[in-house]
């Protein structure tokens, strides 16, 4: 069975892994843009840390990243602007290496087929995901659904649930829920736009005491105006 969070290895078995020279330029997949962009030290840096967003001018300059061929590091020391264009949603992903993974999860509903983005650093995940064209079954009752996906979730049975509150993305309704083991820790965003499924996750052990990536990486995420 599939888990959002892998419990082995780095590079992903459904592997198309963004493992790139930064001196080389490939296709981009037509799901996934990445603007490679450091921000500013100063007013730009401090507000994205404080909100997870982008003031609103900064937001104009990412709204149309540049079509056809970006240049993509297979590791980056600094925060990255990620467009899931076919997803339509922007979000920032912390430092470290990139890989992408087609993901299929079996619930209780049916098959459920993220795509999904992670960050991997000195023992910490960052996950972003979206899954489209779910069935109108799936999508016909919201509680039911991230129930069937809440199962899903832990990468083995020592994780329990900790902590389940609702959230909002804009309108639309989600919910947040925290997971735990003896010595990691696993929170996950999931929304439901539509026929769309989003997932905004992060595992770090518990020893880590700043928390401030997880908690900006999880607020950062904005529907891209259509």
């Amino acid at each position: 069975m599939k888990s959002l969070f892998k419990t082995t290895a780095i590079i992903p078995i459904f592997a198309f892994t963004l493992f790139v020279n930064s001196a080389k330029s490939v296709p981009v997949k037509p799901s996934v843009e990445v603007a490679q962009q450091t921000p500013s030290i100063g007013r730009e840096m401090r507000s994205f840390f404080e909100s997870g967003r982008l003031t609103s001018e900064d937001r104009l300059l990412f709204q149309n990243p540049p079509d056809g061929v970006i240049p993509l590091r297979n590791q980056s020391n600094s925060w990255q602007f990620i467009v899931f264009k076919q997803g339509g949603v922007s979000f920032w992903m912390p430092p470290g290496i990139l890989t992408q993974d087609e993901l299929p999860l079996s619930t209780t509903l049916g098959d459920i087929s993220f795509r999904s983005l992670t960050s991997h650093r000195e023992g910490q995940e960052y996950v972003a995901a979206y899954a489209e064209n779910l069935t109108s079954e799936q999508v016909e009752n919201i509680d039911i659904l991230l129930e069937a996906i809440q199962n899903e979730i832990p990468p083995d049975e020592d994780f329990k649930l900790t902590e389940k509150r609702a959230i909002f993305l804009d309108n639309n309704v989600g919910q947040e829920l925290t997971f735990s083991n003896q010595n990691e820790v696993i929170t996950i965003r999931l929304y439901l736009v539509e026929n769309r499924l989003y997932a905004l996750g992060v595992r770090y052990p518990k020893s880590l005491t700043d928390t401030r990536s997880s908690r900006s990486f999880l607020n950062g995420l904005e529907l891209l105006n259509n």
